[in-house]
């Protein structure tokens, strides 16, 4: 019980972290940052909220602290490094159901995230290793090593080429994306044109150790350019579970930025997934008020097939982006003072006519801390007779949320 006591006021308490050495462009800099998120659910008797016990809370308290040291180094000659370690305590009534904040696990790592320190019913403490990579970098090419991001595609809702830990759509801490165990060469072939090879290691199950295996590891190739105003890029290669390809293109038209993706998947044979194409379409536009719109729409050829409690769990394990085949996204955003930012995005399954409410505020406190509030609100079916999910976004909980953030 003190041990739970200390956990709770350490997510109640924001940490405090300070600049330790150099500057940016330094050869060695050590910078720090701290966050915490304090939520309570209203889980609408839904059967993805259970307690150890197996038990159905009508809500629950969850909460996390974040302590993360960014150490880079930069020896000269091209090298540099970057090491992120990251103390992380977090606190659930609702025991492993307490996941609802975290990142979904990354698919790939051939090693463990870090070092379990303590893992009680209600509470965990863990020391993570979030990115650890070393660069060089020459005339026109680059090549990255060990556990350090890759992102691809430029949706905001969905990335149908974003293969490697892509934030849910619904996700509220989009700041640091989690590392994963890969090797990365980057050649440039003009101003605006490249390619850049991606091999990464992956487990068999794709969730945890042990042991690396072909069939859950990536061998991507993918190359970028831009024409006439376009940005176009294009990729394939072997991905998790089986083979992809898949293509994309942003630019403007008018007074609206258009962006396109679209990727195709060939399954091994035995894994979850079927043959399918993933297509995300958006357009975007800023006025001079300052206010943004974003919409996107998904299709998902992979989520036709299986019960909306299977392709819950797949979209869990990061296999699906969403449940539902076809998904609309909206975003509104804007600064509704000079330190207030509020945003209210709307998802909505096309399929079941099930909708989650994003409503978000941020206020900036300094300029190395904000303090953010918001929800995500479910309305449609909760679950059918039987007790399964009625459908995808009504049979998640309802989430609320407070995160303090500071940067040193």
């Amino acid at each position: 019980m003190r041990r739970e006591a200390v956990a709770l006021a350490a997510l109640l308490v924001a940490g405090r972290a300070a600049a330790l050495v150099g500057e940016a462009g330094d050869p060695l800099q050590v910078v720090a940052s701290a966050r915490t998120v304090t939520a309570v659910t209203v889980n609408h008797d839904s059967p993805l909220m259970l307690s150890p016990d197996g038990t159905v809370h009508s809500s629950d308290g969850l909460g996390a602290a974040l302590l993360r040291l960014q150490v880079v180094a930069r020896p000269g000659a091209g090298l540099s490094g970057d090491l992120h370690l990251v103390e992380a305590v977090s606190f659930s009534t609702a025991g492993a159901a307490g996941a609802l904040i975290a990142p979904p696990p990354a698919r790939y790592r051939l090693l463990g995230a870090g070092v379990a320190q303590a893992h009680g019913p209600s509470t965990t403490a863990d020391l993570l290793v979030d990115r650890a990579a070393v660069t060089w970098r020459g005339a026109g090419a680059s090549l990255t090593l060990g556990r350090q991001p890759i992102t691809f595609g430029k949706a905001h809702f969905w990335n149908a080429l974003d293969l490697f830990s892509p934030f849910a759509a619904t996700a509220f801490d989009r700041d640091y994306k989690p590392g994963v165990d890969a090797a990365r060469l980057d050649v440039a072939l003009g101003e605006a044109s490249g390619l850049t090879a991606v091999a990464a290691t992956g487990r068999s199950d794709g969730v945890a150790p042990p042991g690396a295996s072909w069939r859950g590891s990536a061998a991507l190739l993918h190359a970028y350019t831009t024409l006439a105003g376009v940005d176009l890029s294009a990729q394939g290669g072997k991905v998790q579970g089986g083979w992809h390809a898949g293509a994309a293109a942003a630019g403007t038209v008018g007074p609206l930025d258009l962006r396109a993706e679209a990727a195709a998947f060939f399954p091994a044979r035995g894994d979850a997934l079927p043959r399918s194409v993933t297509a995300v379409a958006g357009a975007g536009h800023r006025f001079d008020s300052g206010l943004v719109l974003e919409g996107e729409l998904l299709f998902q050829g992979a989520a036709r097939t299986g019960s909306l409690a299977e392709r819950l769990a797949l979209e869990q394990q990061g296999r699906l982006l969403q449940a539902s085949p076809l998904v609309i996204g909206a975003l509104a955003e804007r600064d509704l003072t000079p330190l207030l930012h509020g945003s209210l995005g709307l998802l909505c399954s096309a399929n079941d006519g099930s909708l989650a409410i994003l409503p978000g505020l941020t206020y900036s406190l300094s300029d190395e801390a904000d303090l953010v509030a918001g929800a995500v609100v479910g309305a449609g079916r909760r679950r059918t007779p039987a007790g399964a999910p009625g459908s995808e976004f009504g049979a998640a909980p309802d989430l609320t949320y407070v995160e303090f953030k500071a940067y040193f």
